[in-house]
């Protein structure tokens, strides 16, 4: 019974696989929202943050499989980022 046991937890530790999640690497773009757009780039997700002092509008950016994240804060000050490659 104890070997029964045994094999069937090892088996079920070699069938499971475990893997942890990549450290995507994210970089500054030198573009804005309107470079992107004027280049074909879509639109397809916005989220917004109210805060006390410090809203800021998060714009995500599609086009083909890539992707854009464009944060706005107080209306102004923009910065959008893109996965390392």
């Amino acid at each position: 019974m104890n070997k029964k046991l045994l094999l069937i937890i090892i088996f079920s530790l070699l069938w499971c696989n475990i893997s942890f999640a990549d450290d995507h690497r994210w970089e500054n773009s030198d573009l804005k929202i309107n470079d992107y757009l004027k280049k074909g780039w879509s639109i397809t997700y916005v989220n917004a943050f109210k805060g006390w002092k410090n809203d800021k509008i998060i714009y995500t950016l599609q086009k083909d499989r890539s992707i854009v994240s464009c944060k706005v804060k107080n209306s102004r000050l923009e910065q959008c980022y893109k996965p390392a490659e």
